[in-house]
């Protein structure tokens, strides 16, 4: 078998493979070993005729379509390991009329991933947009246990006040009719949280349980149902009876109940490093992100369609994923928001092309900088990701992530990390510009 590149321009490659007919004999012999049994020959028990009785009766070419189905993608893997391509998308392939006794000469032509012409990357500007922690969010945080630790009990003897929850009973009327969508029963509404209508929750504090109330309200301009948009309503109302939330106080007592510390101020302490620790992580990646995308911005690359297109099928497919564990498909939310598939891949199509450029440019920085991986860093990698999963030690699970995982896309991962911490520490922060009013117009 003789390889030879044709030629490779506009990130197209066309090779011819030489395949020997003896080759091309051994895939026709193997073919009808494998596929004699199919065929009935009088004279001949079925799956016993000789080859050349076949070829006789079906002509000589009836075992061609399989042979060829064995010895040109051979062809075609052999072709691109010898010449280092990097195929992306299907190839055509072409080749002359089959004669026995004569070599085939199969034709490839198959895009190739591009290697983008990177320009200088050993300064990137940035205007540094860092999240900081604020008190409040240490604050919202505890609150939030608070609220996860709080006890409900029922109220009789007292009104509805702010931040009581009212167990209601009601119906909305416009123009003294019922409307579609406006009437529930035993619904718990707490008073301050704004979940109704504007005005609502308000016109049920100081009522007492078993009372009947009619609240007069105005749907908002922009309500989703047409016909109650800026519509003047009145709700029948029952408050039937009343919860009321107690928060635990915020003392040593609390900290003690919801962590493994003494005191308030230890527990507030170890709330703020978490938080901190956290948003660090997360400015990281914005961090990162902003660093790939203005490194896109710095270099024009196009992005090939064909890797476009595979990225979109995986957006699409990792889309129903996530409806799938809501108890959705994807067929529902076509129908529910009346699109299709193509749709949801335009809506997904910026995200996808700028991945594609991304991938592109890493894996040209890879080869510029030369980037090497050792066997300590991808054993030690295998070790963060059964971290991950708190089975560190569980040689059996071990077994099953190297077994899923190779060793090359961990070194490919480990490789791109290490361009992406180079071009983070090649980062210079510049104050940010002032936005202009002709730039508020255009937005």
């Amino acid at each position: 078998m003789s390889i030879k590149l044709v030629s490779h321009e506009n990130d197209n490659a066309k090779f011819d493979v030489v395949v020997k007919y003896e080759e091309f004999e051994k895939a026709i012999k193997d073919t009808y070993k494998k596929t004699a049994k199919d065929f009935n020959i009088p004279g001949f028990r079925k799956g016993k005729a000789p080859r050349k009785i076949i070829e006789a009766n079906y002509g000589k070419q009836v075992f061609y379509p399989e042979a060829l189905d064995v010895v040109m993608p051979e062809a075609y893997v052999r072709g691109v390991e010898e010449l280092k391509l990097d195929p992306i998308g299907r190839p055509e392939v072409d080749f002359q009329d089959i004669e026995e006794g004569k070599d085939i000469v199969f034709t490839f032509v198959v895009e190739t991933k591009p290697v983008p012409e990177i320009g200088d990357y050993s300064v990137i500007e940035l205007e540094e947009a860092k999240a900081h922690l604020e008190e409040k969010d240490v604050d919202d945080y505890i609150e939030n246990e608070r609220q996860k630790n709080k006890v409900v009990k029922n109220v009789e003897d007292r009104e509805v006040k702010e931040g009581d929850v009212a167990v209601i009973d009601f119906e909305g009327f416009k123009e003294d009719v019922a409307f579609e969508g406006g009437k529930g029963e035993d619904y718990e509404l707490k008073i301050g949280s704004n979940t109704f209508i504007p005005g609502f929750e308000e016109q049920l504090v100081g009522k007492k349980p078993g009372e009947e109330v009619e609240v007069n309200v105005t749907f908002p301009e922009d309500y989703h149902a047409e016909e109650l948009k800026g519509a003047p309503v009145l709700f029948k109302v029952v408050v039937k009876s009343i919860k009321e939330e107690i928060l635990p106080e915020l003392d040593d007592e609390f900290a003690v109940d919801v962590s493994e510390f003494d005191t308030l101020e230890e527990y507030r302490n170890d709330v703020r490093e978490k938080l901190q620790k956290d948003l660090d992580e997360k400015n990281r990646v914005a961090l990162e992100n902003q660093v790939l995308e203005k490194l896109v911005e710095m270099n024009d690359i196009k992005a090939p369609e064909s890797m476009v297109e595979e990225r979109l099928e995986q957006e699409v497919h990792e889309y129903g994923h996530n409806l799938d564990h809501m108890g959705l498909n994807l067929e529902s939310f076509y129908r529910a928001t009346q699109s299709t598939e193509e749709d949801l891949k335009n809506e997904f199509r910026p995200k996808a092309e700028l991945s594609v450029k991304v991938q592109l440019l890493l894996d040209a920085l890879v080869e510029k900088e030369n980037v090497e991986v050792t066997e300590e860093e991808v054993g030690q990698e295998y070790l963060d990701i059964a971290k991950q999963y708190n089975q560190e030690g569980n040689e059996e699970f071990m077994k099953q992530i190297k077994a899923s995982i190779s060793d090359d896309y961990v070194k490919e991962v480990i490789s791109k990390r290490k361009v992406v911490n180079k071009l983070v520490d090649n980062v210079k922060f510049v104050e940010k510009s002032e936005e202009t009013e002709e730039d508020k117009e255009q937005e």
